[in-house]
């Protein structure tokens, strides 16, 4: 079970559906491997379901109700867990819409950006914010840096440490503006990460501060 989870207030935007797409999918790859978080956003959903019930209905025409009545004859019969072929799929489901033919994080397409760090670019919105998934090698180091916005990552497998503690596979790490840290996957195996980032990271490493106006 994970031991770093995300904040209620994400939770309950995620609940509501007032989530951006780039940090629900963060949130939904925690919940996957977190039943505590997991068990939190069913709640939310039943209190929201609760709440909605409360609210006087309004009325709608006949000729409304006919044709999403018919809308739904025509709708193609949905596939139960019995029709699908059980496959053995190491990628987090809600990452496989990325992905529709791999089979595990190993065999994806990355691109290489330094001897211990790869990454493929997820999405990139209209705000800035960038969806990546990370693969940092055995033992690899991430060059230490700091936020100039809101980072939120998920570890997906393997684990990592930074000045702060050590993060499992499922654990949920907020970062911003307060934190500087530089991230070392452990020995045993790589580390995958994925990466909702609202702003551009700083580096304070003496050799890499070069790079900072190259990733702004």
């Amino acid at each position: 079970m994970a031991s770093y989870h995300p904040p209620l207030e994400l939770l309950t935007a995620y609940a509501s559906g007032t989530l951006p797409l780039s940090h629900s999918l963060g949130i939904a790859a925690h919940i996957e491997c977190c039943p505590k978080c997991a068990a939190t956003v069913q709640r939310l959903n039943q209190l929201g379901g609760s709440l909605f019930d409360q609210q006087k209905p309004s009325e709608c025409s006949i000729q409304l109700k006919e044709t999403v009545l018919a809308q739904l004859d025509e709708q193609a019969p949905v596939e139960t867990s019995e029709d699908i072929p059980a496959v053995d799929v190491k990628i987090a489901k809600a990452l496989r819409q990325f992905f529709p033919e791999a089979k595990d994080y190993e065999s994806l397409n990355w691109n290489r950006l330094s001897p211990s760090l790869k990454m493929i670019n997820l999405a990139t919105e209209s705000n800035g914010t960038k969806v990546d998934l990370i693969r940092i090698k055995a033992g690899g180091k991430v060059a230490s840096h700091t936020h100039t916005g809101n980072e939120y990552t998920i570890i997906l497998e393997g684990s990592f440490s930074d000045e702060s503690g050590v993060y499992k596979e499922g654990d949920f790490i907020a970062r911003n503006g307060r934190h500087h840290h530089r991230p070392v996957a452990t020995e045993d195996r790589p580390c995958v990460c994925l990466a909702i980032t609202e702003a551009p990271i700083q580096f304070t490493g003496f050799f890499t501060r070069w790079l900072n106006p190259f990733i702004r």
